[in-house]
């Protein structure tokens, strides 16, 4: 596989990497409720990135 074709997917590729090894870790952290606060508490962080791009 060429690794040109998977450079733009490497930050997607290291989120599911670390949301995986933070879920074998501690279960409780894929639970609906936590993710939906994690979602919660990110939005207005990510919304923030936006503006400045």
């Amino acid at each position: 596989m060429d690794i040109q074709r998977l450079k733009p997917h490497f930050p997607w590729i290291t989120l599911l990497v670390l949301v995986t090894i933070v879920g074998i870790a501690d279960p409780s952290f894929l639970k609906p409720a936590n993710l939906l606060s994690l979602a919660g508490d990110i939005v207005p962080l990510f919304i923030m990135a936006l503006g400045l791009t």
